[in-house]
Parts: structure tokens; sequence; C-alpha cells
């Protein structure tokens, strides 16, 4: 009965959650909150506690018939001829037996009531599925490829020394064996020798060097990778000698292995290399600009764009971050408080944020030649905030107006994310992949809706630039050069975040209808917007 219980509890708890949570901080933390807050799991505790005292009741009547039972049988001098033992012979086999029996049948009701009634709140605990920890590992690794972060720091529990509790070895085996699942060999080794060390010096029990072993041979063995199984069952084997299973295995792997043919290494060009590079220091922040560096042209200012009745009272506040591609950095443009309400208002509403394999030029509606995924490089949750319902969105257009001078008509449609662990959004370009260009993406603005504690900037790889989350704050660039072809250096990506909860908004603005405001210039090559 126990071993059925055991197993109906585990059956619900490796039930798979639906929504998911790693791809936004936001969401993960409401769940969090929604778990401190919910009693299921103490009053779950209380009714176990109760099971199992339960259980030791009915252990301890049924010992009590079992002595009843056995006294007799048990002494060869006893016999009824004597009153005493008569009387003790009819007391413990009636109403010493009835008792014990009717309490036994009682504690025995009570405990199956119990078992279903814990059954149903298990229904009801939040469970979370497997892909859950896949997408939250990926996230680790990734700020450990791109920030260079030191393994050792990581599992003692520094993030560029943001402190958090120290991992276990087996979280540390975890992260290994995920890393081994996606093909980062140096990092499985590395965290291989961090579980390592925390069994053997920090004295974890959490796992033992058997089951960290086993669980790098097992990930080598999904891969089918059986070199890399045969490493593993060697160790298991040096660490114990005389199980003839693990000689076995070994032995028979080491045939496998034999015949595998070695599998050809990725083919990474070297384009993608250095800009992966490019990527990484950028998001490192690895070109540091001094004061005296900075090109002259280069400037911060209260701005009114040629004395725009919008600006005239507040004046922007402007800061000239790049003239190719043209990137402007304006700073409180909208109030914190409104920006905290937008994002409570439509937590529930962002889902995993999509790609599009096949841009169209005219339409942000799905055709059929339309196709959008998820992408592991974009891990973000978004939603779609259409000005009409929003006074503040309305107000922040007409002030992206006032400074760029391009129309309000020609506006996408404001889109709210939230990044999940580790988020990041690999390098890409933002303009329509299209030889129509009658209506594409000239420019985009960006609105940070929240500080980042470390990481989440936004990065542009070809001119080693990179802009910080600044709450309030937007940036505003241009894809396409004046003569409306491609500017390659507006290429940008979302840096990975290290620590903190990142929201930001993004307004596409195409150049329909702003043949007036951004007309094309008399020279062919200019790459500077009026």
């Amino acid at each position: 009965m126990r071993r059925l219980f055991i197993v109906g509890i585990f059956v619900c708890l490796t039930c798979i959650y639906a929504e998911e949570l790693y791809s936004s901080v936001a969401k993960l933390q409401a769940k969090f909150q929604q778990l401190k807050n919910d009693g299921t799991r103490l009053h779950l505790k209380r009714l176990i506690t109760q099971q199992e005292k339960r259980l030791e009741n009915i252990k301890r009547f049924a010992a009590t018939l079992e002595e009843l039972s056995g006294e007799e049988i048990r002494d060869p001098t006893f016999s009824v001829n004597h009153p005493i033992n008569a009387f003790r012979f009819i007391r413990n086999h009636s109403l010493v037996f009835n008792t014990t029996v009717t309490e036994l049948l009682q504690e025995i009701r009570l405990y199956e009531k119990g078992r279903v009634k814990i059954h149903k709140m298990l229904n009801n605990v939040t469970k979370l599925g497997l892909s859950e920890l896949k997408g939250t590992i990926r996230g680790i690794l990734l700020i450990q490829q791109i920030y260079n972060l030191s393994i050792t720091d990581m599992a003692n529990g520094y993030f560029n020394k943001l402190k958090a509790e120290p991992l276990t070895a087996a979280e540390c085996k975890d992260i290994m064996v995920w890393s081994l699942l996606d093909g980062h060999h140096d990092s499985t080794e590395a965290w291989y020798h961090m579980s390592l060390e925390k069994i053997e010096k920090k004295n974890d029990l959490t796992i033992t060097k058997r089951q960290l072993l086993l669980g790098a041979a097992s990930a080598s063995a999904l891969i089918k990778d059986f070199k890399l199984v045969v490493k593993w069952y060697s160790k298991l084997v040096e660490l114990d000698p005389r199980n003839r299973y693990h000689k076995y295995r070994l032995r028979k792997l080491q045939k496998r292995a034999y015949a595998q043919v070695d599998r050809p290494a990725k083919n990474n060009t070297v384009e993608s290399n250095v800009e992966k590079k490019m990527f990484m220091d950028a998001c490192q922040g690895k070109v540091p600009r001094l004061l005296e560096a900075i090109p002259k042209h280069l400037y911060c200012e209260f701005f009114t764009n040629g004395d725009h009745p919008y600006l005239m009272i507040q004046p922007a506040r402007r800061e000239l971050i790049s003239q190719d591609p043209l990137i402007e950095k304006f700073h409180n443009i909208i109030s914190k408080k409104t920006i905290l309400n937008l994002r409570n208002k439509y937590v529930d509403k962002i889902k995993r944020s999509l790609v599009i394999s096949n841009y169209q030029v005219a339409t942000e509606q799905k055709s059929p030649n339309l196709a959008e995924f998820t992408h592991p490089k974009r891990t973000c949750q978004t939603t779609r905030v259409p000005a009409e319902s929003e006074h503040a969105i309305r107000k922040m257009q007409t002030f992206i107006e006032a400074v760029t001078s391009l129309q309000k008509s020609s506006f996408e449609t404001f889109s709210i994310s939230n990044y999940g662990v580790g988020g990041q959004f690999y390098c890409h370009h933002d303009y329509y992949k299209s030889n129509n260009t009658v209506d594409n993406r000239i420019a985009a603005f960006l609105l940070y809706m929240s500080d980042v504690e470390s990481g989440g900037g936004t990065a542009f790889p070809e001119i080693q630039e990179v802009i910080f989350p600044e709450m309030g704050a937007g940036i505003i660039w241009y894809h396409l050069k004046p003569n409306l072809t491609v500017n390659p250096n507006s290429k940008h990506c979302g840096c990975p975040i290290v620590v903190g909860d990142k929201w930001m908004g993004v307004i596409q603005i195409r150049h329909f209808n702003n043949e007036f405001s951004k007309p094309c210039p008399l020279e062919k090559d200019a790459i500077t917007w009026t």
C-alpha cells in the first residue's frame, strides 16, 4: 500500500506544466510569489505527517494483536485451569482485542481517506516540466560563454560578483548533463570537476561519485558518443573495480566505440567566429571609450528639433551614440510609474516570442509564406499593445514623431517584451529581407522598461557599441541608409541577462508616409539622416 502511494506521488510530480516560465523572468517571479502565498504545500506536509502517525498506530495495533494471539502459545506452562490465566485469556481476547481491532480499523479507514485527499491535493501542486529546467540551464551556459565567467565562481554562487547560494554537487551534475547534450564538451568537463570537488572536498551528500559518472555516461549514450561513454565507464570501473556489471558494460561499449566513425567537427566559418567574438566583446564592453577618445561629433544636448512645438516647453534630453548607423538615446521619456502600470497590466498577456523565417514587406498580417517559430536564441515573451488602448503609448508616439520627424501613421504596433533566464536576442537586422523597398522598415524605437543589475545591453557588434538598459530611456536607430539601401552596421543583438529582470518596448517604423519628412538625399552615398 505504501509503495502504491509513493508511486502515485511520483507520477503526479512528473506531470508537465504547460506554461513556459524560463523565457520570462516576470512570470517566473509571479509563480514564485504564488507558491510563497500558497498554503497547499504546508497543508500537504501536515497531511503526510498525520498519515505517518496513523501508520505508526496501525503498526502498534498490529503488534498488540500479535502479542495477544501468541502469548499463550509461546508459554508452555500457560493453562486456563488457573482462574487468573482464564481471566487474562478472556480479557485479552474480548475487551482488549475488540478495542484494538476497532481502533485499528478506524485508523485504516482514516489512512485510506487521507491518502485519497493527498492525491487530490497533489493535482493542484505546481508542477514544472523538464523543458523549463533545460531552458534555464541553457541560459546559465550562455551567460558563462558570452561573459567568459569562471565556472568555479558560478558554482560558488557568484555571477559577476552578484552572490547567491552555492550550487550543490547534484545541481552541478545537472548542468554538466545538459551541457553535454548541447555539445559543450569543454564546459561539461569543468562542471564535472566542480561536482566531483564538492563531493570529495566539501562532503556534499546530494549525490555520489557513482551517480555523477552514471549521469555523464547516460547523457553521452543519448548523443551516441560511445567513445565518451567508455571514458565515463572506465572511471566507474576505477571507482569500483569489483563491480562485474560495470566491467561487462565497459567491454561491450569498447567494441561499439571501436566501430564508431568519428563525427566531423562543426563547420564554423571564419565569418561566424568573427561575428561571435564581436558580439561577446560588445556585450562585455571590452572597447570602452575614454573621454578624450570620443569623436567630437558625438555629444549630449537639450533637443528641440528645429523648435518643434511639442519640445519647446520640455526639450528632449538627447545623446548621440553613433553616426553610422545613426543611433540616438533619449533620457526620461516616460515615468517609472507609467512603465510599472503597463508592465503589471500586460504581464499575463505576454507569450513566447517568435521569429519570422520569410520576411514580407507590405504587411504585418500572417500569410501562407510567413512562417513563425520559437528560436532558442530569442528567449523572451512578448505581446502587442495597440496605441488606441493606452494613452501612454499615444503620448510616446507623439514624442517619437517630434524628435525624428517620422510620421505616426508609419509606426507599427507597440510591443512589450520580458526576457527570461539568460535572456537574449541573437544578432539580426530588423529590415525586411526583400528587394522591394517601397515600405521597408527604416528605423526602430526601443524603450527600456526596467533597469538590469548585470548584462542585458543592446549591442551593435559592427561598431563595437553597447547600450545598457536605463528605465525610462529609449534609443532610436536607422536600419537603412538615406538612399534606402541596407546599412550593415545596423545589425544588433540583445546581450544575455546575467542578473535581473529586463523589460523593453519596441516600435518599428516604416518608410511609407515619410517621403517628405525623410526625403532621399542628393548625395548617392550619404549615410547621415537629416
